[in-house]
């Protein structure tokens, strides 16, 4: 792809604005399955939303889990908010 303005982002093909980027002006690759789509600034850019996709189970599960982790520690051990990120979960 042909970077002209240096600032732009990707689409993937079911159109879900996937990632921004900022490179320098010139050639560069660009995954198959992908299109780059070009603004003229840094601040046209910022207003562009990246999709997330949606949580699957398994991860939603983990988040669960953690929480229920930290719900633990706070009621039965008296951890402090601080102490529970001390632990770094």
């Amino acid at each position: 792809m042909l970077v002209k303005t240096g600032y732009g982002y990707y689409k993937d093909k079911d159109n879900h604005n996937r990632a921004k980027y900022v490179l320098p002006v010139g050639e560069h690759p660009l995954s198959e399955g992908f299109t780059a789509v070009e603004v003229e600034s840094l601040a046209a850019l910022d207003l562009i939303e990246v999709w997330v996709p949606p949580p699957t189970p398994e991860e939603i599960k983990k988040a669960q889990d953690r929480a229920s982790a930290i719900d633990k520690l706070k009621l039965y051990l008296q951890f402090t908010d601080d102490e529970v990120k001390a632990l770094g979960i």
